[in-house]
């Protein structure tokens, strides 16, 4: 394909560095609509999800894609984010200290509703990050204006 300064996305959210490829495997390109999720790390970051990047991923991470059109991505986002499935990566995991999440993906049933129900919960969710993210603004404001 070229030579590249890409974009490098890892689990250690490095997303700053570039380095220079040779070649990319189409496979391993992503943007910012694709879900990304850690295979191999400690109990701290098994199953993380990455998403809003654009770039290449390293060998430790994968993309998630549905296979059909049953599913949105953001639903499926939302879905593997919930403590439940996050605390089954971890319990599922094979490793002793670095853990493997390769086959626990395969093993979670992702509920099929209709698209139009998967819009709401999209919307209901994507509403709360929004509070979410303006409370830290404000408290991250008080802490400059007090401390």
């Amino acid at each position: 394909i070229g030579d590249y300064n890409i974009q490098k996305i890892d689990g250690n959210n490095n997303s700053n560095d570039k380095v220079y490829v040779d070649t990319i495997d189409k496979k391993h390109i992503i943007t910012n609509n694709d879900i990304i999720m850690v295979l191999s790390g400690t109990n701290d970051n098994i199953g993380q999800l990455l998403t809003n990047f654009n770039g290449v991923i390293t060998n430790e991470l994968f993309k998630i894609t549905s296979k059909s059109k049953l599913f949105l991505n953001k639903y499926i986002y939302y879905f593997l984010q919930t403590n439940k499935i996050q605390n089954q990566f971890i319990r599922m995991a094979d490793g002793s200290f670095i853990k493997h999440s390769f086959k626990t993906l395969d093993k979670i049933k992702i509920p099929q509703i209709s698209i139009d129900k998967q819009k709401e919960i999209i919307n209901i969710l994507d509403n709360q990050e929004d509070i979410i993210s303006n409370l830290m603004k404000i408290i991250e404001l008080k802490n400059k204006l007090f401390f």
